[in-house]
């Protein structure tokens, strides 16, 4: 199997080249003892992937770009091996992603609740380092800006439906005052839910 001439320079990460050799040669190897890392971009490579569609010979250059383009990114993280630990990339267990995954369904479910990350931290049983740093490489965001923004969209729908006043819908999402929604609304999109559904309105309108 061919990888990468480049992998393979002297000035390559030793960790890298010692598991081409070994691809080429036909062993067994593994890149990253403690699992493979995760963040956005590999996750949605993983997605492509999985739910490729594609048939014969388009199925196989399709998914082969995609394994080709996701080694390059593991290649790259390898090289982190002198970064210090506040800014190593850290690598996920598959358990670890899983309970990642099942707090943003718990947040996405419950987007209405504001939670500390303590609460999340002792609900999920993972500690609050790995919440905070996984989630944010998982899902782009930290917890609280990625439920706020949950929040937000949900409220974006209720005023398109017009059939809640905003100060309905600012305690439906949570929020104690229609002014701190407010704030929270056009700090999210620009403008003011009252401007927002003026808007709405003047479209339905023509």
């Amino acid at each position: 199997m061919w990888l990468f001439p480049i992998a393979l320079q002297d000035d390559t990460n030793p960790a890298i080249k010692e598991f081409v050799r070994k691809i080429n040669e036909n062993q067994y190897a593994v890149l990253f003892d403690r699992g493979i890392p995760l963040n956005k971009e590999i996750f949605l490579l993983l997605d492509e992937i999985r739910n490729c569609e594609l048939d014969g010979v388009s199925r196989f250059y399709f998914i082969k770009s995609k394994i080709l383009y996701l080694l390059s990114i593991l290649f790259k993280i390898g090289e982190y091996e002198t970064v210090t630990p506040e800014s190593a990339i850290v690598i996920w267990r598959k358990e670890e992603i899983h309970i990642l995954q099942k707090v943003e369904e718990f947040i996405v479910r419950n987007s209405e609740q504001f939670f500390t990350i303590t609460f999340l931290s002792r609900k999920f049983a993972i500690n609050e380092f790995k919440l905070k740093k996984g989630f944010k490489q998982l899902y782009g965001k930290g917890i609280f800006e990625y439920a706020k923004s949950v929040r937000m969209e949900k409220a974006r729908h209720l005023i398109e439906q017009q059939d809640y006043s905003l100060k309905e819908i600012a305690y439906q999402i949570g929020y104690a005052t229609p002014s701190s929604f407010s704030v929270a609304f056009k700090n999210e999109y620009g403008m003011s839910p009252a401007l927002f559904r003026k808007q709405i309105m003047a479209l339905s309108a023509i």
